[in-house]
């Protein structure tokens, strides 16, 4: 199975080597860091398939992350870059890397959510370390590694997650089945001397038995709704500003919108990538905006989208259509500078596992 997938994305994709700040963000080539010296990227460890080791014990998706993904190799390189200091502080990879508790709970959050991310070249988890698109940190890991095989699996991982009753345990083997147990014979269930003959088909409570299972409803994988800001002159709807670059520049208190649609009930992160004009001893507050409602606030301090602030709440949806978008709340100005807001993109990313 795995064999099959790394094949399609090398036909897909032409990946050779690549990286490891893993996701660059917008910095300039000029800007990409060197490698460090004698820096070797680590050779990871075996690959669990299909949510079971070789020796058939389950391996849930969460617990694959962290022994084949994090400890494998994302502590450390991708957090040579990617950290809320690091170069790659306004990319959509930021990783924590303090120890502290729920740091690799963070961590994987953001690791599933590159993990459902296609914008054409293939899995940006994928294809931003392997070299398929522009990158950063410079050459990491190879294609067909043990790494790469990692990232493979936990992004197949992400889209059918594997869960295991007793994680870390063999898995059972099933259950014998009574009617042919040898030792036991069949059951005699008309010779019963005090009720008599037992006719299932005719019992009033229960009516005739229905052995047959539902099959669960199959998951929706998890995608992206972009806007972008540089689109925004065509896609947004009513808002003071205007495309500038790759980006959407609102100076005055407005609200800038576009609807997508989700395919399912569930909950989603909405974000949005910012940063300001700074003006007048304030930082520019913002508000996201989901159905035309404030769904989080915030204030921004981020100066250039090479620091550009990822901003994000959790919402709960029906699926269908939605209005998605950024308030700019407190606009500003004096004789040497006007406050504004400045937006790289917003989008929707679910349903959440």
């Amino acid at each position: 199975m795995r064999a099959t997938l790394g094949t399609w994305l090398l036909a897909m994709c032409t990946l050779t080597l690549t990286a490891a700040g893993c996701d660059g963000g917008r910095l300039d080539p000029a800007d990409w860091p060197d490698v460090p010296p004698g820096f070797v990227p680590n050779d990871g460890g075996g690959v669990a398939d299909a949510g079971v080791d070789a020796g058939g014990t389950c391996v849930p998706t969460r617990q694959f992350w962290e022994t084949e993904v994090w400890d494998g190799f994302m502590s450390s390189s991708c957090v040579l870059c990617h950290t809320s200091a690091g170069v790659a502080a306004g990319s959509r990879l930021v990783l924590d890397d303090s120890g502290a508790p729920g740091a690799l709970d963070s961590n994987f959050d953001v690791a599933s959510q590159l993990a459902g991310i296609d914008e054409g070249a293939g899995i940006l988890l994928v294809v931003k370390p392997t070299g398929a698109v522009p990158h950063g940190g410079g050459p990491q890991i190879t294609v067909g590694s043990p790494q790469h095989d990692a990232l493979l699996a936990f992004v197949d991982r992400v889209a059918n997650p594997v869960t295991c009753d007793s994680p870390g345990t063999p898995t059972p083997d099933p259950e014998p089945d009574a009617a042919t147990t040898p030792d036991q014979g069949q059951p005699d269930i008309v010779s019963t001397p005090d009720e008599g003959p037992m006719d299932a088909a005719t019992t009033p409570d229960e009516g005739p038995m229905d052995t047959a299972s539902t099959p669960d409803a199959d998951p929706v994988t998890p995608m992206t709704y972009r806007v972008e800001g540089e689109d925004g002159t065509n896609t947004f709807g009513s808002g003071v500003g205007q495309a500038s670059g790759s980006a959407y520049h609102m100076w005055a208190v407005d609200t800038v919108t576009n609807t997508v649609t989700v395919p399912a009930d569930g909950n989603y992160t909405l974000r949005a990538s910012l940063w300001q004009d700074y003006c007048c001893g304030e930082d520019a507050q913002y508000a996201l905006i989901l159905d035309g409602n404030e769904a989080a606030t915030g204030s921004i301090a981020a100066t250039d989208m090479a620091g550009a602030e990822l901003v994000e709440t959790t919402v709960t949806l029906m699926a269908g259509d939605h209005s998605i978008g950024v308030r700019f709340l407190n606009d500003a100005n004096d004789a040497n500078s006007d406050r504004n807001l400045w937006i790289d993109y917003f989008e929707l990313y679910g349903p959440l596992p």
